[in-house]
């Protein structure tokens, strides 16, 4: 796992391992994930996802995880538990 340019200045949030398939909801996940987490790993999850589906550890810091919350409210929690798991 491999966080990368990450400020010291920000608080630690989570580290997630989001999998991408064929499933309707991982283009929400995804967006959710971008829109949360800081530039440098949003642009980490485009690069990987460009090429097609997999796994990836992305980085979402304390202040913006009400805002991946939010995000994903408009899904139900089964339909991304097997998608998105916390890992630390």
């Amino acid at each position: 796992m491999q966080i990368n340019n990450i400020d010291s200045s920000t608080n630690f949030g989570a580290i997630f391992k989001f999998t991408k398939t064929g499933d309707p909801a991982c283009d929400i996940i995804e967006g959710a994930l971008k829109a949360s987490t800081v530039p440098a790993e949003a642009q980490k999850i485009s690069k990987k996802f460009q090429v097609g589906g997999g796994s990836l550890y992305v980085y979402v810091p304390d202040e913006n995880m009400q805002k991946l919350l939010d995000k994903l409210k408009y899904i139900t929690r089964n339909a991304y538990t097997d998608l998105l798991t916390r890992v630390d």
